[in-house]
């Protein structure tokens, strides 16, 4: 099936234009000037039913013969935030229900703030809501291979200026189980600013066995299909002449002689498919035309078959060996011994003189660090219409404007990381650890609340999500925003809540991050760990002088 979005063409232009694509079926939602518009294209081996047509998704119900019933979403949200948040909650309500289903498409929105690059700051809480909605539909993330980003923002001084992922699948549980070996994948961009996106259900790396068995279950169903059973079909045509033959000797009859001239014609097609199928099978050399003795191909056949079992077979002392089980153990005894590792040990002799070696002086050269002529030697030796960073900027423009840009021939924008960890300069914000939340976000958002019971999900909490943030807690502060919001997700995910259905907490969170000797869960103050790690840093201080 194949899915197109923002068309920009409606009405007869747009049927037309379908036509022309060859597909057998198609469902579209029409473009309204050059807003919207969605088109799904599918050809007869799919078996899908367009069941609900809205401005903003199709939805079908697609037919597997294996994995039977399953519904495909095919979404394309409306850019407007107001206009696009509208349709979440009638998606939603098609998501309640155990069928398998896969939402794909343009949803236009993020997940978390990672997914954009570039650009003014992403709203964090339009991007809690679009993930706390996904959690709640209990849906799962096809992370795709390829290009992280699937959109690319408009031009600004010769550069990109916003990446956006906004182009996802998502799938439900019980879609993931019937399709494990399905995987996703953002292909390369053409013409347009959205990725093309690839769905596949099936294993994309079976070995060629798996292939050739896929092939062959596929040529059967196409034998059947086209040809159906050439013996049913030889015995049914003949039985149809006899009878119309036994009618003309009694009658004639012109619409049962032209009948008969018409199956008589057919079933001699059927006799040299006949023909050929048996050739194939007895693997002869040579045909003859006209010449339709299957018997011989029978005979053919059967001998080939029997050439394939070994009789007799010579050992390595020259005797013909008859018995069964002593050919086996001669095979099996003959192959261990040709495969089997050379342990001999050979001497590896090496040059006393004659290897290449550097001179003091080359050493000294190769380790000494960049100045500022060799960078400007390397620079002046690069042709002037290459470029040398992604600025879009001609050497030539280096050349001419030495005096100005050398000094500042790269500028770092970020410090970056040390150990893992973003070395922050300035106020510690809340965007600056939102690395932190995204985590313990994902982390949750792959265990379903609903499908755990209340231990397993304060083990989950106690064992993964609270361990998160404690290596940033060595050495900085984290925000109070920061604690509460991950505090937040923690309780949300230990009570089964989200932020259109509350479920009530019968305990409160300090009693429950109390030790369980006293009553509560184990789990983790984020706030006091946080403290406990700078009163171990201040007690090292005091205590170690020598380690500063």
């Amino acid at each position: 099936m194949v899915c197109l979005f923002e068309t920009r063409c409606s009405g007869i232009k747009a049927e037309t234009t379908i036509k022309k694509l060859g597909f057998n079926y198609y469902a579209l939602n029409e473009a309204r000037g050059y807003v919207g518009g969605i088109w799904a294209l599918w050809n007869k081996e799919i078996k899908a039913t367009c069941i609900h047509n809205h401005e903003q998704f199709l939805q079908f119900e697609i037919q597997d013969q294996e994995k039977g019933k399953w519904n495909l979403f095919v979404i394309y949200a409306n850019p407007h935030a107001q206009i696009r948040d509208s349709v979440w909650p009638l998606i939603e309500s098609k998501c309640s229900n155990n069928i398998p289903l896969l939402l794909a498409g343009d949803f236009n929105e993020i997940a978390s703030i990672s997914e954009q690059k570039g650009g003014s700051p992403p709203n964090i809480q339009r991007c809690n809501k679009f993930q706390s909605w996904i959690n709640k539909c209990s849906l799962i993330d096809l992370i795709p291979a390829g290009p992280f980003f699937t959109w690319e923002g408009p031009k600004r001084h010769g550069q990109r200026k916003l990446f956006k992922r906004l182009d996802r699948a998502l799938c439900n549980q019980n879609w993931r189980t019937s399709f494990s070996d399905a995987s996703s994948k953002c292909l390369a961009r053409i013409h347009s600013d959205h990725h093309h996106f690839l769905i596949t259900t099936e294993d994309q790396n079976q070995s060629f066995k798996d292939r050739l068995e896929q092939l062959q279950t596929s040529l059967k169903t196409w034998n059947k299909e086209v040809f159906g059973d050439i013996t049913k079909r030889k015995r049914r045509l003949l039985n149809r002449l006899e009878g119309i033959q036994i009618s003309l000797d009694r009658k004639y009859n012109p619409f049962l002689d032209n009948l008969g001239r018409r199956l008589a014609k057919e079933l001699e097609s059927v006799l040299d498919q006949e023909e050929a199928l048996w050739f194939q099978k007895a693997r002869c050399q040579w045909i003859r035309d006209g010449d339709r003795n299957t018997r011989y191909y029978h005979t053919k056949t059967i001998s080939h078959r029997r050439r394939n079992k070994i009789l007799m077979l010579k050992n390595n002392s020259g005797d013909w060996i008859e018995d069964l089980e002593e050919i086996k153990r001669t095979i099996v005894s003959f192959y261990k011994e040709l495969f089997k590792e050379d342990l001999e040990q050979r001497s590896i002799s090496f040059p006393v003189f004659g290897w290449p070696s550097i001179e003091t002086h080359e050493w000294e050269s190769i380790n000494s660090p960049f100045c500022p002529e060799e960078i400007k030697n390397v620079v002046f030796n690069i042709g002037g219409s290459k470029a040398l960073e992604s600025d879009g900027f001609p050497a030539s423009f280096y050349h001419q404007n030495w005096d100005t840009v050398g000094v500042r021939f790269k500028r770092s924008q970020e410090v970056g990381k040390y150990l893992g960890v973003e070395i922050i300069h300035g106020r510690k914000t809340k965007c600056k650890f939102s690395h932190i939340m995204d985590k313990v976000q994902n982390r949750l958002a792959g265990w379903k609340a609903n499908c755990l019971s209340m231990a397993e999900r304060a083990t989950l909490i106690q064992s993964v999500c609270s361990s998160m943030p404690l290596y940033h807690m060595q050495h900085n502060m984290l925000p109070k925003s920061v604690i509460n919001q991950v505090e937040k997700l923690e309780r949300a995910f230990l009570w089964g809540s989200s932020p259109e259905k509350k479920h009530c907490h019968h305990i409160g969170w300090n009693k429950i991050c109390t030790p369980k000797a006293l009553g509560g869960l184990g789990i983790l103050s984020l706030r006091e760990m946080n403290m406990a790690f700078f009163y171990k840093l201040a007690w090292q201080l005091l205590t170690k002088e020598d380690n500063l």
